[in-house]
């Protein structure tokens, strides 16, 4: 079934109302951060949709581990869910997702809720795919399934609006990163090339200017690219960059989007050393551009401790995806620059 996409504060009311149905307040499911949801504005905005008998669920880390999500799901099995709502970032919608997938494995029935997905960032493009992410250890786990999928996205720019210059930074080269990415990635295809494309247009007219003079046209453009991205990782996936980003962030404490802006421009210009071009991407340039939105490009280990990381912790799915093989010299290479 094809998503259903309603974009701004506009008819967002006769979205949800329609959306809601005749659902009562006791089989409706609110899954938040803890500060972005009321930052946000999403709280107020959603608050007739909401009372103390809907179930919220919130208080789990960002990268949230297995136990977090059991914890969760039992409070989601307690209860009758007609109606399941994630606000937030990637983690978040990851993590109604995964509530979705568990039930329908276990259920007698295969008939799960309906999940809204409302972003509050503007980067994971989770709202748009069909996988969710968790943790067990430092090991990232990815679950793909056509029903994790939303089945409908509330895109609202202004409820991105109270995300830091980090945030934005980090979530918006996530984005970026995805749209290169899929664009070269062994699943790609002529229709997620053109998402592709999108995402890597928007992100580069709107990313800077989101984060050092935001504005609603800026804001407004990073959600669309976020949103363009997911729908190309959707069917194409990532590769290297992201392969190896999980390692850094468990080990470093890095934003998702941080982790992978320390790799990207290496894989740009080393897949452009054999032949693989991304139409107006050059590594050079992002690397000044990461620079300008303030990302730190190195981390606080010997190249050494680096270099065994990638290869020890190396997402394998992601790195089968990329379009050459990974050699341990371009290891090295990155190892020393991320450790200058």
């Amino acid at each position: 079934m094809e998503q259903s996409i309603h974009r701004g504060l506009t008819g967002s009311d006769t979205f949800l109302r329609q959306w809601f149905g005749d659902v009562p307040m006791n089989e409706r499911m609110l899954v938040t951060g803890q500060a972005s949801y009321a930052a946000s504005g999403a709280k107020a905005g959603l608050s007739q949709w909401f009372n103390h008998e809907s179930i919220h669920w919130s208080g789990f880390p960002v990268n949230p581990q297995r136990e977090e999500v059991v914890k969760g799901l039992e409070r989601y099995r307690a209860r009758s869910i007609r109606r399941l709502v994630a606000v937030g970032g990637g983690s978040v919608i990851d993590m109604a997702k995964l509530f979705n997938h568990f039930r329908k494995k276990t259920a007698k029935s295969n008939a799960i809720p309906p999940l809204l997905a409302i972003p509050t960032t503007s980067g994971s493009g989770s709202e748009a795919t069909h996988f969710a992410v968790c943790y067990q250890g430092p090991v990232k786990t990815s679950i793909a399934d056509p029903s994790l999928r939303p089945d409908s996205a509330l895109l609202i720019p202004e409820w991105t609006y109270s995300m830091t210059p980090y945030q934005t930074a980090c979530s918006g080269i996530d984005a970026l990163a995805q749209g290169i990415e899929s664009h070269w990635a062994k699943g790609a295809t002529a229709a997620s090339r053109q998402h592709s494309a999108r995402a890597i247009t928007l992100a580069l007219a709107h990313l800077e200017e989101a984060v050092l003079t935001p504005s609603p046209v800026h804001r407004a453009g990073m959600q669309e690219a976020a949103y363009a991205a997911g729908c190309a990782i959707d069917t194409a996936k990532t590769t290297a960059a992201h392969a190896y980003s999980y390692a850094l962030t468990m080990q470093f404490g890095l934003p998702h989007g941080h982790a992978v802006a320390l790799l990207l421009p290496f894989f740009i210009d080393a897949h452009q050393r054999v032949g693989i071009q991304v139409p107006g991407v050059e590594g050079h340039e992002i690397r000044q551009l990461i620079q300008r939105i303030g990302l730190k490009s190195t981390v606080p280990a010997p190249a050494n401790d680096v270099f065994t990381l990638l290869r020890e912790q190396v997402n394998q799915e992601r790195l089968a995806n990329n379009p050459v093989p990974v050699a341990d010299a371009w290891l090295v290479e990155i190892a020393d620059t991320l450790t200058q």
